[in-house]
């Protein structure tokens, strides 16, 4: 079990990291961050049906974004 103090150090630890840096430097993170997500859904979907397309797991992946 964690404890709060601790997620919330943290927390705050991870807010002052992007305070500092830039407007380009946090898009760039959250692409990156956008991009392993999406990533990880794939696997998730590929996993669940291992027989799906590369077209299909694109499909299912439109299909849980846009609900």
């Amino acid at each position: 079990m964690h404890s709060l103090d601790t997620l919330v150090a943290a927390r705050e630890r991870q807010r002052e990291t992007f305070r500092r840096m830039t407007p380009e430097q946090r898009l760039a993170v959250a692409a990156e961050m956008s991009d392993e997500i999406r990533a990880v859904a794939e696997a998730g979907i590929r996993h669940r049906h291992p027989d799906y397309s590369d077209d299909e797991v694109r499909a299912a992946l439109v299909a849980i974004l846009l609900r």
